[in-house]
C-alpha cells in the first residue's frame, strides 16, 4: 500500500487521521501487533511524520527502491500496536474447534 496526502491537504491532520484509522483497523480486524513500513531515506517530512506518530527506525535498507533509473535507500520503520484481547467467545470457539480437530486426528 502506498500512503500519501496531496500537497494541498498536508499539515491539516488528514494524514494523521488516515494513519490512525488504518492502524485501528489493522489492530481490531486483523489483530496485528506491529505496523512496518519503508520510507525513502531522503524524505525528511515523511520520517518526521511517522516518528511523531511513534514509529521508530529499525534499519537502513540500502538500494531498496529503484526510481527513475536510480537506486535509493530507505528506512524501515515500525510501530508496536497495543494488544487487543481475544474475546472469550472467540477463544472458546477456537479451543472447541482445535479439540475436535485433535480428537479426529487421534481417532484415525
Amino acid at each position: 500500500m502506498t500512503f500519501g496526502v496531496h500537497p494541498n491537504y498536508q499539515r491539516g491532520g488528514v494524514g494523521a487521521k488516515l494513519l490512525r484509522e488504518i492502524c485501528q483497523q489493522l489492530q481490531q480486524q486483523f489483530r496485528c501487533e506491529h505496523v512496518h513500513l519503508h520510507v525513502k531515506a531522503d524524505n525528511a517530512a515523511a520520517i518526521s511524520f511517522y516518528t511523531k506518530h511513534n514509529f521508530y527506525m529499525r534499519t537502513l535498507c540500502r538500494n531498496h527502491y529503484f526510481i527513475d533509473g536510480q537506486l535509493c535507500d530507505a528506512y524501515w520503520l515500525m510501530l508496536k500496536l497495543p494488544a487487543v484481547p481475544v474475546p472469550a467467545t472467540l477463544a472458546s470457539s477456537m479451543f472447541t474447534e482445535m479439540t475436535k480437530y485433535l480428537c479426529n486426528c487421534l481417532s484415525n
